[in-house]
């Protein structure tokens, strides 16, 4: 029962984080719909930056978001739109589709997100998710 509930007590230390970056993105989004879309993809890195150092200030992390995120938000954005095709089979399978393809576009945006972090190029996410998108196809046709 510890390790099924075990993070649960993290609960109180996470809630700020994505709250205020929740605030933000509204914020930025009662200017217009696009900066909010912006800042969107420019705090897309705080889940990630949080876990590497939780006892970081919320507001360090959403601008160390902002600046690793520089130039990267083109493709993330790329990345997202070539899942498209996916969501709309899912809403016409009714969300069952659904259950296949998120799990392996969270995948695909973590690997871009952490090359990213580490400095790698942004471009080489792209190709490896659509790598992995291409292996799962794969392995359904053996």
């Amino acid at each position: 029962m510890e390790d099924l509930f075990g993070k649960f007590n993290e609960i109180a230390k996470i809630f700020p984080v994505y709250f205020l970056q929740t605030i933000f993105i509204i914020l930025w989004s009662l200017l217009f719909i696009i900066p909010g879309i912006i800042k969107a993809f420019a705090y897309s890195l705080v889940p990630y930056l949080y876990l590497d150092n939780p006892d970081k200030d919320v507001s360090s992390i959403l601008k160390e978001s902002e600046e690793l995120m520089k130039g990267h938000k083109a493709d993330l954005f790329m990345l997202y739109l070539s899942y498209l095709p996916h969501h709309l089979l899912g809403i016409i399978t009714c969300g069952i589709y659904e259950f296949y393809i998120m799990p392996q576009q969270t995948l695909a945006v973590t690997k871009f997100l952490l090359e990213i972090k580490e400095g790698k190029t942004a471009n080489s996410g792209i190709v490896e998710a659509q790598v992995i998108e291409d292996n799962t196809q794969n392995k359904e046709e053996q």
